[in-house]
């Protein structure tokens, strides 16, 4: 134990989610973007707080995919004029957290 009682872990978020509601566990760490979609279509449920991990996502494409530079200038453009954040609000049923990478245009990798 750390503390806390028993710690279970998962090999999904969904069964976690469904302990919490049903009472069998008392919280959960997760990904955020699943908690705030979980949380609005349970209101049993609640993000009670958020961690920052500094993790971000990625797109995958084929190497020399003529579509990088549209679809990096697409992402950049729906973050900068606010369109992201009104979907993640839209879907997830609050504001994004300023300086996340849902918020903020980040440099783009590039390929040694």
């Amino acid at each position: 134990t750390y503390g806390f009682g028993e710690v279970k872990s998962y090999n999904d978020q969904q069964g976690l989610l469904l302990d919490v509601a049903n009472g069998r566990v008392a919280g959960g760490i997760g990904d955020i973007l699943g908690f705030e979609f979980a949380a609005q279509q349970m209101p049993q449920l609640k993000v009670a707080q958020r961690i920052k991990t500094g993790e971000t996502f990625g797109i995958m494409m084929p190497k020399g995919s003529p579509h990088l530079e549209r679809v990096n200038a697409a992402i950049t453009e729906i973050k900068e004029d606010g369109t992201l954040a009104k979907i993640y609000e839209k879907w997830l049923g609050t504001t994004p957290a300023e300086g996340t990478a849902s918020t903020t245009v980040l440099p783009i990798p590039q390929a040694n």
